[in-house]
C-alpha cells in the first residue's frame, strides 16, 4: 500500500476514535513500537495493519493515555 494510503487510514482511525491531532506522532510511534516488538499486522507481507487492527491499536493507545 502506498504511504499516502497508510496515512489516510491512520487519519481515518484517529477521527473515528477521536484521537486528537496533537497525539498523532505519539499514536504513530505506538504503532511502530508494536511492530518493533514483533506484533505485525495481517494486511501484507510487510506486516502492515488492517483497518480493524488499527482500530484495535487505537483502543489500546487511548487506554494507555488514560492510565
Amino acid at each position: 500500500m502506498p504511504k499516502d494510503r497508510d496515512i489516510q487510514q491512520i487519519d481515518s482511525v484517529m477521527r473515528q476514535y477521536h484521537i486528537q491531532k496533537r497525539l498523532r506522532r505519539r499514536f504513530s510511534e505506538f504503532i511502530h513500537d508494536h511492530k518493533a516488538e514483533g506484533f505485525y499486522g495481517n494486511k501484507n507481507d510487510r506486516g502492515d495493519f488492517t483497518y480493524q487492527e488499527l482500530c484495535h491499536l487505537a483502543k489500546e493507545f487511548l487506554e494507555d493515555q488514560e492510565g
